[in-house]
Protein backbone atom coordinates (compact mmCIF):
# COMPACT_ATOMS: atom_id res chain seq x y z
CA UNK A 1 0.00 0.00 0.00
CA UNK A 2 3.03 2.31 0.86
CA UNK A 3 4.21 1.94 -2.34
CA UNK A 4 0.71 2.33 -4.61
CA UNK A 5 0.91 5.84 -2.58
CA UNK A 6 4.10 6.86 -3.31
CA UNK A 7 3.06 5.98 -7.24
CA UNK A 8 0.22 8.42 -6.72
CA UNK A 9 1.85 11.10 -4.91
CA UNK A 10 4.76 10.74 -8.04
CA UNK A 11 2.18 10.63 -10.65
CA UNK A 12 0.34 13.96 -9.58
CA UNK A 13 3.43 15.82 -8.90
CA UNK A 14 5.17 15.22 -12.15
CA UNK A 15 2.03 16.08 -14.50
CA UNK A 16 2.87 19.51 -12.64
CA UNK A 17 5.87 20.49 -15.72
CA UNK A 18 6.61 23.94 -13.73
CA UNK A 19 7.19 22.36 -10.69
CA UNK A 20 9.80 23.84 -8.63
CA UNK A 21 12.53 21.98 -7.58
CA UNK A 22 14.03 20.13 -5.74
CA UNK A 23 10.43 18.50 -5.42
CA UNK A 24 9.55 16.51 -2.24
CA UNK A 25 6.90 14.20 -3.23
CA UNK A 26 6.91 11.73 0.03
CA UNK A 27 8.07 10.16 3.19
CA UNK A 28 9.63 6.86 3.90
CA UNK A 29 10.02 5.57 7.13
CA UNK A 30 13.07 3.22 8.17
CA UNK A 31 13.27 1.87 11.48
CA UNK A 32 13.67 5.14 13.35
CA UNK A 33 14.66 7.34 10.55
CA UNK A 34 12.07 9.44 8.53
CA UNK A 35 13.62 9.87 4.72
CA UNK A 36 12.56 12.17 2.17
CA UNK A 37 11.93 11.84 -1.41
CA UNK A 38 12.65 14.30 -3.58
CA UNK A 39 12.86 14.87 -7.38
CA UNK A 40 16.09 17.16 -7.96
CA UNK A 41 16.38 17.06 -11.71
CA UNK A 42 13.74 16.46 -14.06
CA UNK A 43 13.25 16.17 -18.44
CA UNK A 44 16.95 14.48 -18.38
CA UNK A 45 17.67 12.29 -21.77
CA UNK A 46 18.49 8.84 -20.48
CA UNK A 47 20.83 10.16 -17.32
CA UNK A 48 23.74 7.33 -17.14
CA UNK A 49 25.98 8.04 -14.19
CA UNK A 50 25.80 10.13 -11.81
CA UNK A 51 29.20 11.59 -9.41
CA UNK A 52 29.43 13.89 -6.65
CA UNK A 53 31.56 16.88 -6.23
CA UNK A 54 32.85 18.03 -2.60
CA UNK A 55 31.75 21.86 -3.97
CA UNK A 56 27.85 20.64 -3.73
CA UNK A 57 27.60 20.09 -7.40
CA UNK A 58 26.25 16.61 -8.73
CA UNK A 59 27.74 15.93 -12.04
CA UNK A 60 26.08 13.75 -14.52
CA UNK A 61 25.88 11.87 -18.06
CA UNK A 62 23.35 11.61 -20.40
CA UNK A 63 23.69 8.67 -23.21
CA UNK A 64 23.07 11.61 -25.97
CA UNK A 65 26.50 12.86 -25.22
CA UNK A 66 25.67 15.46 -22.54
CA UNK A 67 27.98 16.13 -19.37
CA UNK A 68 25.64 17.83 -17.46
CA UNK A 69 26.08 19.34 -13.62
CA UNK A 70 23.39 20.50 -11.36
CA UNK A 71 22.73 22.04 -7.42
CA UNK A 72 20.27 19.80 -5.90
CA UNK A 73 19.34 22.31 -3.37
CA UNK A 74 17.55 24.35 -6.43
CA UNK A 75 17.79 22.13 -9.54
CA UNK A 76 19.61 24.43 -10.92
CA UNK A 77 21.37 23.05 -14.19
CA UNK A 78 24.25 23.72 -16.30
CA UNK A 79 24.65 21.88 -19.31
CA UNK A 80 28.90 21.85 -19.51
CA UNK A 81 29.96 20.16 -22.37
CA UNK A 82 28.67 17.98 -25.22
CA UNK A 83 30.74 15.25 -26.54
CA UNK A 84 30.59 15.07 -30.40
CA UNK A 85 31.94 12.04 -31.36
CA UNK A 86 29.81 10.19 -28.71
CA UNK A 87 27.83 8.04 -31.06
CA UNK A 88 23.99 6.84 -29.62
CA UNK A 89 22.22 4.04 -31.24
CA UNK A 90 18.30 3.85 -31.48
CA UNK A 91 19.30 0.70 -28.72
CA UNK A 92 22.45 1.48 -25.71
CA UNK A 93 25.26 2.84 -26.81
CA UNK A 94 26.29 6.27 -26.52
CA UNK A 95 28.06 8.41 -23.36
CA UNK A 96 27.83 6.00 -20.54
CA UNK A 97 30.61 6.05 -16.97
CA UNK A 98 31.73 9.17 -15.94
CA UNK A 99 33.62 9.86 -12.85
CA UNK A 100 35.78 12.86 -11.46
CA UNK A 101 39.38 12.71 -10.19
CA UNK A 102 39.11 12.16 -6.59
CA UNK A 103 40.70 15.09 -5.83
CA UNK A 104 38.00 17.17 -8.02
CA UNK A 105 37.44 20.01 -8.63
CA UNK A 106 41.26 21.28 -7.04
CA UNK A 107 42.32 18.08 -9.73
CA UNK A 108 39.97 19.11 -12.33
CA UNK A 109 39.60 15.68 -14.45
CA UNK A 110 36.73 14.12 -15.79
CA UNK A 111 36.78 10.67 -16.94
CA UNK A 112 34.17 9.09 -19.97
CA UNK A 113 33.67 5.98 -21.54
CA UNK A 114 31.36 6.36 -24.57
CA UNK A 115 30.78 4.66 -28.14
CA UNK A 116 32.13 6.65 -31.25
CA UNK A 117 31.11 4.45 -33.94
CA UNK A 118 28.50 0.95 -34.23
CA UNK A 119 31.34 -1.28 -33.03
CA UNK A 120 34.07 0.94 -31.03
CA UNK A 121 34.09 2.64 -27.63
CA UNK A 122 37.08 4.28 -25.84
CA UNK A 123 37.70 5.87 -22.19
CA UNK A 124 38.60 10.01 -22.43
CA UNK A 125 39.84 12.27 -19.99
CA UNK A 126 39.11 15.77 -20.27
CA UNK A 127 40.22 18.90 -17.98
CA UNK A 128 37.53 20.86 -16.94
CA UNK A 129 37.99 24.71 -17.40
CA UNK A 130 35.06 26.00 -14.83
CA UNK A 131 36.08 29.88 -15.78
CA UNK A 132 34.52 29.28 -19.42
CA UNK A 133 32.08 26.36 -18.59
CA UNK A 134 33.52 23.35 -20.39
CA UNK A 135 35.59 20.61 -20.97
CA UNK A 136 39.51 20.75 -22.78
CA UNK A 137 42.31 18.94 -23.33
CA UNK A 138 40.98 15.57 -24.79
CA UNK A 139 42.95 12.92 -23.66
CA UNK A 140 42.52 9.05 -24.81
CA UNK A 141 43.21 6.37 -22.28
CA UNK A 142 41.70 3.64 -23.94
CA UNK A 143 41.35 3.56 -27.76
CA UNK A 144 39.33 0.87 -30.46
CA UNK A 145 37.17 -1.00 -27.31
CA UNK A 146 34.96 -3.07 -29.35
CA UNK A 147 31.53 -1.84 -28.85
CA UNK A 148 28.09 -3.08 -29.81
CA UNK A 149 24.90 -1.16 -29.95
CA UNK A 150 24.13 -2.65 -26.21
CA UNK A 151 26.60 -4.96 -23.56
CA UNK A 152 28.92 -1.53 -23.17
CA UNK A 153 28.79 -2.01 -19.64
CA UNK A 154 29.96 0.91 -18.02
CA UNK A 155 31.23 2.16 -14.77
CA UNK A 156 34.35 4.07 -13.90
CA UNK A 157 35.09 4.24 -9.84
CA UNK A 158 38.95 5.01 -8.20
CA UNK A 159 40.69 3.15 -6.09
CA UNK A 160 40.57 3.64 -1.97
CA UNK A 161 44.14 5.48 -2.27
CA UNK A 162 42.59 7.07 -5.08
CA UNK A 163 45.73 6.28 -7.02
CA UNK A 164 43.84 3.64 -9.69
CA UNK A 165 40.96 3.77 -12.14
CA UNK A 166 38.74 0.92 -12.76
CA UNK A 167 36.53 0.56 -15.44
CA UNK A 168 33.30 -1.76 -16.18
CA UNK A 169 33.33 -3.32 -19.88
CA UNK A 170 30.85 -5.64 -21.47
CA UNK A 171 31.59 -7.85 -24.02
CA UNK A 172 29.42 -6.09 -27.05
CA UNK A 173 27.27 -9.04 -27.88
CA UNK A 174 30.45 -10.95 -28.38
CA UNK A 175 30.33 -13.15 -25.70
CA UNK A 176 33.61 -15.19 -26.49
CA UNK A 177 35.62 -11.82 -25.53
CA UNK A 178 34.89 -12.39 -22.13
CA UNK A 179 37.03 -15.40 -22.06
CA UNK A 180 40.14 -14.05 -23.64
CA UNK A 181 41.86 -12.58 -20.77
CA UNK A 182 43.98 -10.40 -23.14
CA UNK A 183 40.77 -8.98 -24.86
CA UNK A 184 39.34 -5.81 -22.84
CA UNK A 185 35.78 -6.57 -23.57
CA UNK A 186 33.87 -8.29 -20.94
CA UNK A 187 36.34 -7.29 -17.98
CA UNK A 188 37.05 -4.84 -15.75
CA UNK A 189 39.97 -2.93 -16.60
CA UNK A 190 42.52 -1.13 -14.21
CA UNK A 191 44.73 2.05 -15.35
CA UNK A 192 47.19 4.35 -13.42
CA UNK A 193 45.41 7.65 -13.25
CA UNK A 194 47.31 8.96 -16.25
CA UNK A 195 45.89 6.05 -18.49
CA UNK A 196 49.40 3.79 -18.15
CA UNK A 197 49.18 0.33 -17.14
CA UNK A 198 49.86 -0.62 -13.40
CA UNK A 199 52.87 -2.76 -13.05
CA UNK A 200 51.18 -4.96 -10.54
CA UNK A 201 48.25 -5.79 -13.04
CA UNK A 202 47.69 -9.79 -12.91
CA UNK A 203 48.45 -9.96 -16.64
CA UNK A 204 51.44 -8.25 -18.00
CA UNK A 205 51.14 -4.99 -20.44
CA UNK A 206 47.14 -5.59 -19.84
CA UNK A 207 44.84 -3.29 -18.59
CA UNK A 208 42.85 -6.37 -17.53
CA UNK A 209 41.97 -7.08 -13.82
CA UNK A 210 39.46 -9.36 -13.80
CA UNK A 211 37.46 -11.27 -16.84
CA UNK A 212 34.72 -13.70 -18.12
CA UNK A 213 32.01 -10.78 -17.61
CA UNK A 214 28.99 -10.47 -19.91
CA UNK A 215 27.16 -6.89 -18.95
CA UNK A 216 28.74 -4.85 -15.79
CA UNK A 217 26.76 -1.87 -15.14
CA UNK A 218 27.99 -1.15 -11.56
CA UNK A 219 31.06 -0.84 -9.80
CA UNK A 220 31.82 0.21 -6.36
CA UNK A 221 34.35 0.34 -3.54
CA UNK A 222 32.89 -0.56 0.05
CA UNK A 223 34.19 0.74 3.05
CA UNK A 224 35.38 -2.74 3.71
CA UNK A 225 38.30 -2.35 1.31
CA UNK A 226 35.91 -5.16 -1.38
CA UNK A 227 35.28 -4.26 -5.21
CA UNK A 228 31.76 -5.13 -5.94
CA UNK A 229 30.15 -5.41 -9.01
CA UNK A 230 26.50 -5.94 -10.49
CA UNK A 231 26.09 -8.02 -13.81
CA UNK A 232 23.46 -9.05 -16.48
CA UNK A 233 22.44 -12.00 -17.27
CA UNK A 234 20.42 -13.54 -19.95
CA UNK A 235 17.07 -15.15 -19.08
CA UNK A 236 18.40 -15.53 -15.58
CA UNK A 237 21.07 -15.47 -13.39
CA UNK A 238 21.94 -11.68 -12.58
CA UNK A 239 24.90 -11.48 -10.19
CA UNK A 240 26.40 -9.26 -7.93
CA UNK A 241 30.38 -10.11 -7.62
CA UNK A 242 33.26 -9.50 -5.25
CA UNK A 243 36.35 -8.85 -7.93
CA UNK A 244 39.52 -10.12 -7.26
CA UNK A 245 42.54 -9.56 -8.87
CA UNK A 246 43.19 -11.93 -12.22
CA UNK A 247 39.79 -13.97 -11.65
CA UNK A 248 37.34 -15.46 -13.98
CA UNK A 249 34.00 -15.00 -13.37
CA UNK A 250 32.78 -17.44 -15.77
CA UNK A 251 31.00 -15.86 -18.95
CA UNK A 252 29.66 -17.47 -20.80
CA UNK A 253 30.85 -21.13 -19.62
CA UNK A 254 29.36 -20.60 -16.30
CA UNK A 255 26.29 -18.94 -15.44
CA UNK A 256 25.47 -17.63 -11.73
CA UNK A 257 26.62 -20.12 -9.02
CA UNK A 258 28.71 -23.32 -9.52
CA UNK A 259 25.97 -25.75 -8.44
CA UNK A 260 26.41 -28.58 -11.04
CA UNK A 261 28.61 -31.24 -11.29
CA UNK A 262 30.18 -29.64 -15.05
CA UNK A 263 29.88 -26.13 -13.75
CA UNK A 264 32.09 -27.16 -10.44
CA UNK A 265 34.67 -28.58 -12.48
CA UNK A 266 34.79 -25.50 -14.63
CA UNK A 267 34.91 -23.30 -11.88
CA UNK A 268 37.90 -25.30 -10.05
CA UNK A 269 39.58 -26.04 -13.71
CA UNK A 270 39.18 -22.56 -15.06
CA UNK A 271 39.54 -20.39 -11.80
CA UNK A 272 36.28 -19.08 -11.55
CA UNK A 273 34.65 -17.19 -8.65
CA UNK A 274 31.11 -17.66 -8.24
CA UNK A 275 28.67 -14.27 -7.42
CA UNK A 276 27.89 -13.60 -3.29
CA UNK A 277 24.64 -13.41 -5.20
CA UNK A 278 22.73 -15.11 -7.91
CA UNK A 279 19.35 -13.48 -9.46
CA UNK A 280 16.81 -16.44 -10.26
CA UNK A 281 15.50 -14.22 -13.22
CA UNK A 282 17.04 -11.28 -15.30
CA UNK A 283 16.38 -8.01 -13.35
CA UNK A 284 18.89 -5.45 -15.18
CA UNK A 285 20.67 -5.02 -12.17
CA UNK A 286 22.84 -1.58 -12.58
CA UNK A 287 24.24 1.32 -10.39
CA UNK A 288 25.39 0.20 -7.26
CA UNK A 289 26.90 2.50 -3.84
CA UNK A 290 28.06 1.28 -1.09
CA UNK A 291 26.05 3.04 2.06
CA UNK A 292 28.09 3.37 5.21
CA UNK A 293 26.88 6.76 6.95
CA UNK A 294 25.05 7.44 9.91
CA UNK A 295 22.42 9.56 8.63
CA UNK A 296 20.44 6.76 8.01
CA UNK A 297 21.72 4.42 10.49
CA UNK A 298 19.19 1.41 9.46
CA UNK A 299 21.09 1.88 6.01
CA UNK A 300 24.73 1.37 6.92
CA UNK A 301 27.17 -0.82 5.39
CA UNK A 302 24.79 -2.02 2.74
CA UNK A 303 25.40 -2.26 -0.98
CA UNK A 304 22.81 -0.32 -2.82
CA UNK A 305 21.31 -2.09 -6.11
CA UNK A 306 18.71 -0.66 -8.61
CA UNK A 307 17.39 -2.69 -11.52
CA UNK A 308 15.65 -1.71 -15.04
CA UNK A 309 13.64 -4.77 -15.83
CA UNK A 310 10.18 -4.65 -14.67
CA UNK A 311 8.10 -7.91 -13.29
CA UNK A 312 5.58 -8.57 -10.81
CA UNK A 313 5.56 -7.41 -7.34
CA UNK A 314 9.00 -9.29 -6.11
CA UNK A 315 10.97 -8.35 -9.16
CA UNK A 316 12.28 -5.87 -11.09
CA UNK A 317 12.30 -1.62 -11.20
CA UNK A 318 13.18 -0.99 -7.82
CA UNK A 319 16.00 0.21 -5.32
CA UNK A 320 17.38 -2.84 -3.57
CA UNK A 321 19.47 -2.84 0.13
CA UNK A 322 21.79 -6.08 0.40
CA UNK A 323 23.26 -6.42 4.01
CA UNK A 324 26.07 -8.10 4.05
CA UNK A 325 27.20 -10.32 6.68
CA UNK A 326 31.09 -9.00 8.70
CA UNK A 327 32.95 -10.45 6.20
CA UNK A 328 31.54 -8.36 3.10
CA UNK A 329 31.32 -11.76 0.95
CA UNK A 330 27.85 -13.17 1.84
CA UNK A 331 24.74 -11.75 2.08
CA UNK A 332 22.62 -12.24 4.93
CA UNK A 333 19.49 -10.22 3.82
CA UNK A 334 17.81 -8.06 1.03
CA UNK A 335 15.49 -5.18 0.92
CA UNK A 336 13.49 -3.19 -1.67
CA UNK A 337 12.28 0.16 -1.77
CA UNK A 338 10.20 1.97 -4.67
CA UNK A 339 9.35 -1.43 -6.52
CA UNK A 340 7.62 -0.76 -9.91
CA UNK A 341 7.51 3.37 -8.41
CA UNK A 342 9.79 5.27 -10.98
CA UNK A 343 10.32 3.17 -13.58
CA UNK A 344 13.61 1.95 -14.97
CA UNK A 345 16.35 2.40 -12.27
CA UNK A 346 19.97 3.06 -14.02
CA UNK A 347 22.30 4.53 -11.01
CA UNK A 348 22.54 5.58 -7.21
CA UNK A 349 25.24 7.28 -5.90
CA UNK A 350 25.88 8.38 -1.96
CA UNK A 351 27.66 11.91 -1.20
CA UNK A 352 29.97 12.66 1.84
CA UNK A 353 27.23 13.67 4.19
CA UNK A 354 24.63 10.66 3.81
CA UNK A 355 22.13 11.48 1.23
CA UNK A 356 21.26 8.82 -1.72
CA UNK A 357 20.83 10.11 -5.47
CA UNK A 358 18.99 7.82 -7.82
CA UNK A 359 18.22 8.40 -11.90
CA UNK A 360 15.95 6.63 -13.87
CA UNK A 361 16.17 5.57 -17.52
CA UNK A 362 12.36 5.71 -18.65
CA UNK A 363 13.05 7.58 -22.41
CA UNK A 364 15.47 4.71 -24.00
CA UNK A 365 13.68 2.19 -26.05
CA UNK A 366 12.52 -0.23 -23.74
CA UNK A 367 11.00 2.35 -21.31
CA UNK A 368 8.44 3.21 -23.77
CA UNK A 369 5.17 0.87 -20.72
CA UNK A 370 7.16 2.98 -17.72
CA UNK A 371 7.71 6.48 -18.69
CA UNK A 372 5.76 9.14 -17.34
CA UNK A 373 5.43 13.52 -17.75
CA UNK A 374 8.43 15.01 -17.06
CA UNK A 375 10.85 11.72 -17.10
CA UNK A 376 13.92 11.39 -16.79
CA UNK A 377 14.09 12.09 -13.25
CA UNK A 378 16.98 12.25 -10.54
CA UNK A 379 15.60 11.87 -7.46
CA UNK A 380 16.86 12.34 -3.74
CA UNK A 381 16.55 10.66 -0.48
CA UNK A 382 17.50 12.22 2.71
CA UNK A 383 17.10 11.92 6.42
CA UNK A 384 14.38 14.89 7.19
CA UNK A 385 15.53 15.64 10.40
CA UNK A 386 19.32 16.86 9.10
CA UNK A 387 20.53 19.92 8.33
CA UNK A 388 22.84 19.11 5.31
CA UNK A 389 24.15 22.80 5.47
CA UNK A 390 26.31 22.04 8.58
CA UNK A 391 28.96 19.98 9.49
CA UNK A 392 28.77 16.79 11.45
CA UNK A 393 27.94 17.92 15.24
CA UNK A 394 31.54 19.12 16.91
CA UNK A 395 33.28 19.31 14.24
CA UNK A 396 35.00 22.89 13.11
CA UNK A 397 33.64 23.88 9.66
CA UNK A 398 37.30 25.01 9.21
CA UNK A 399 38.58 21.28 9.34
CA UNK A 400 36.50 21.18 5.68
CA UNK A 401 38.23 23.52 3.93
CA UNK A 402 39.20 22.93 0.17
CA UNK A 403 42.29 24.58 -1.02
CA UNK A 404 43.61 24.09 -4.44
CA UNK A 405 45.17 23.25 -6.98
CA UNK A 406 48.79 23.11 -5.32
CA UNK A 407 51.02 24.49 -7.09
CA UNK A 408 48.68 26.89 -8.62
CA UNK A 409 48.93 28.40 -12.19
CA UNK A 410 47.44 31.90 -11.85
CA UNK A 411 44.01 30.99 -9.42
CA UNK A 412 44.26 29.55 -6.08
CA UNK A 413 40.48 28.42 -4.86
CA UNK A 414 39.79 28.30 -1.28
CA UNK A 415 36.02 26.98 -0.47
CA UNK A 416 34.46 26.53 3.19
CA UNK A 417 31.68 24.16 2.09
CA UNK A 418 29.80 24.84 6.02
CA UNK A 419 30.65 28.08 6.83
CA UNK A 420 28.27 31.02 6.19
CA UNK A 421 30.16 34.40 7.27
CA UNK A 422 32.93 36.30 7.03
CA UNK A 423 36.45 35.25 7.38
CA UNK A 424 39.84 36.85 7.48
CA UNK A 425 42.87 35.78 4.73
CA UNK A 426 46.59 36.13 4.54
CA UNK A 427 49.23 35.76 3.00
CA UNK A 428 52.75 35.60 4.15
CA UNK A 429 55.89 34.83 2.26
CA UNK A 430 58.71 32.87 3.78
CA UNK A 431 60.52 35.31 5.71
CA UNK A 432 57.30 36.58 7.42
CA UNK A 433 56.18 39.20 5.30
CA UNK A 434 52.38 40.02 4.92
CA UNK A 435 52.11 39.84 0.69
CA UNK A 436 48.04 40.05 0.74
CA UNK A 437 45.34 40.38 3.12
CA UNK A 438 41.24 40.17 2.48
CA UNK A 439 38.30 40.06 4.41
CA UNK A 440 35.79 37.66 2.16
CA UNK A 441 32.11 36.58 3.05
CA UNK A 442 31.94 32.57 2.36
CA UNK A 443 28.46 31.50 1.59
CA UNK A 444 28.88 28.20 -0.14
CA UNK A 445 30.85 29.10 -3.24
CA UNK A 446 34.58 29.29 -4.12
CA UNK A 447 37.06 32.25 -3.54
CA UNK A 448 39.59 33.09 -6.02
CA UNK A 449 42.68 34.43 -4.93
CA UNK A 450 44.76 35.41 -7.64
CA UNK A 451 48.60 35.75 -8.45
CA UNK A 452 48.62 38.46 -9.80
CA UNK A 453 48.41 40.72 -6.75
CA UNK A 454 51.91 38.94 -5.14
CA UNK A 455 53.45 37.27 -8.02
CA UNK A 456 55.13 33.31 -7.86
CA UNK A 457 56.17 31.80 -5.00
CA UNK A 458 55.59 29.78 -1.54
CA UNK A 459 53.42 31.28 0.85
CA UNK A 460 51.55 30.65 4.08
CA UNK A 461 48.13 31.42 4.08
CA UNK A 462 46.05 31.82 7.31
CA UNK A 463 42.47 31.91 7.48
CA UNK A 464 40.43 33.34 10.55
CA UNK A 465 37.08 32.77 11.02
CA UNK A 466 34.43 34.54 13.07
CA UNK A 467 34.67 32.65 16.11
CA UNK A 468 38.10 32.86 16.08
CA UNK A 469 39.08 29.62 14.62
CA UNK A 470 42.29 29.61 12.28
CA UNK A 471 44.15 27.43 10.33
CA UNK A 472 47.15 27.98 8.75
CA UNK A 473 48.11 26.24 5.08
CA UNK A 474 51.21 26.21 2.51
CA UNK A 475 50.30 27.37 -1.02
CA UNK A 476 52.23 27.29 -4.01
CA UNK A 477 52.05 29.83 -7.49
CA UNK A 478 53.92 28.90 -10.38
Amino acid sequence: MKHLTLYLIFTLFTLISMAQLPLPIDTITVGGTQIEVRIVAQNRVIPWDLAWASDGWLWFSERNGNVIRTRPENGYIEQVFHIEESFESPENSGLHALALHPNFPETPYIYVHFTYTWDASRVVRYTFDEANLTLTDRFVIQDSIWGSSSHNGSRIVFSPEGDKMFVAMGDGYQAERAQDYNDLNGAILRYNLDGSIPEDNPFPGSAVWSYGHRNPQGLVFGTNGLLYSTEHGTSNHDEINVIEKGRNYGWPIVEGICNTPPEEFLCEQENIRAPIYDYEWTWAVCGMAYYDHPAIPEWRNKLLVTSLKGGDGASGQRLQLFHLKSTGIVVDSVWDYFANTFGRLRDVMTTPDGRIFFCTSNQEINGDNVRKPNDDVIVELRNVELDYSTPPVGQNPIDFMQLGPIPALDVLYLRLPFYKGLAQLELTDLRGTKVWASEVEFFGARVPIEKGEFGPGLYWLRIELEDGSSAIRKVIFN
